[in-house]
């Protein structure tokens, strides 16, 4: 059987039907030149008829634009192209989705680029994502940037997409005291994200207000699931010992289970465990984890609009804030799941896939 290749309609066809000339076809079609509304509105009739869709480079070169985005991910390790965290695929995946509808590319830049190789690179903007400051596309002045997490310091001429960090923090200690926890720990890392800095501030401003000393737990090194039990143990060996850890990354619950196990304890019956970021990791752990499930991919997509709106001269909103979920599993109360926010049915059918 022959197969059948459908032709791309171009602005020779347009100017064929219409017939004008090509000149004619694509000042008219850009918004250029001393044409008549008339012919404007023949050409873009004929246009529409036939199909035609502007050639996302062609329309580029018109405008002066590349009609690419560069993406980075915040690291402090120069090696690491992107940490290996189901929560950045979600975001990047659903950030490049959103650029090729709106007829841009993304490029991914690694963590640890140098300044002279990103700034030789041909973007229109750039996002960078969970930024600790060091990230050399925010050096890139020239172009628009967003940021999904703060930057440090908050500069002005940076825009940015995120979760009320505070406000998840404190639904899952707010959880926490509900269930009978009195000694809730924070286990987090020593970066600068603004993440990281929100859950500290939240903690520390809602242990002051429930008269509760505060216990926070760093792992300094690189978060991985061993070097995050080593820190959960000491945590574990204090007298009285925390009741419950909310930890910052998926990874470093994992790590408080292995900690717990060690030392002879139950979960949730001897200590509770909550984590940000709703991933595989903690809804195929022993026991399911409860998670603040942070809506990456609508992170994503909301970070390109936003971008690709101050690349093409529009006045976005400078500051997006997504809001997050708490899903309640068998790691703080049992085997039961219920949800605090908008995706009560999601979570349900996630808990029974991966019970």
């Amino acid at each position: 059987m022959d197969s059948i290749v459908a032709k791309r309609v171009g602005i020779h066809d347009i100017a064929r039907e219409a017939n004008v000339s090509i000149t004619t076809v694509s000042h008219a079609l850009n918004g250029k030149g001393r044409l008549s509304p008339e012919i404007r509105e023949r050409v873009r009739l004929v246009a529409e008829r036939l199909g035609y869709r502007a050639n996302p480079q062609a329309r580029g070169l018109a405008k002066g634009r590349t009609m690419t985005l560069a993406v980075q991910v915040g690291s402090s390790q120069s090696e690491v192209l992107m940490p290996d965290f189901q929560y950045f695929a979600e975001l990047l995946n659903a950030a490049s989705a959103k650029a090729l509808e709106l007829g841009y590319g993304l490029l991914l830049a690694p963590a640890g680029a140098s300044p002279e190789l990103i700034g030789e690179l041909a973007i229109d903007g750039a996002i960078v994502v969970d930024p600790t400051g060091e990230e050399a596309l925010l050096g890139r002045t020239d172009v628009p940037r967003v940021t999904t997490g703060r930057a440090p310091g908050d500069p002005d001429d940076v825009a940015w997409v995120d979760n009320d960090q505070r406000a998840g923090a404190r639904m899952v200690l707010d959880h926490f005291a509900h269930t009978g926890r009195s000694r809730p720990a924070l286990l987090t890392t020593s970066g600068r994200q603004s993440y990281v800095e929100d859950a500290v501030t939240e903690y520390l401003h809602w242990c002051r207000g429930h008269d509760i000393e505060p216990i926070v737990s760093r792992v300094v090194d690189v978060p991985t699931e061993a070097a995050a039990a080593r820190v959960a143990a000491d945590l574990l060996s204090r007298h009285p010992r925390p009741d419950a850890i909310y930890a910052t990354l998926d990874r470093m619950a994992v790590g408080a289970l292995i900690a717990c196990r060690s030392a002879g304890l139950s979960v949730p019956e001897d200590l509770a465990v909550a984590a940000i970021t709703d991933t595989y990791v903690l809804r195929s752990a022993d026991p399911l984890v409860t998670t603040l499930d942070m809506n990456a991919p609508r992170i994503g997509r909301e970070a390109v609009e936003v971008l690709v709106g101050l690349v093409e001269g529009e006045e976005p909103s400078r500051a997006v804030t997504v809001p997050s979920t708490l899903v309640v599993r068998a790691s703080t109360q049992g085997t039961g799941l219920t949800t605090v926010g908008p995706k009560s049915a999601r979570a349900k059918e996630a808990f029974e896939r991966h019970r």
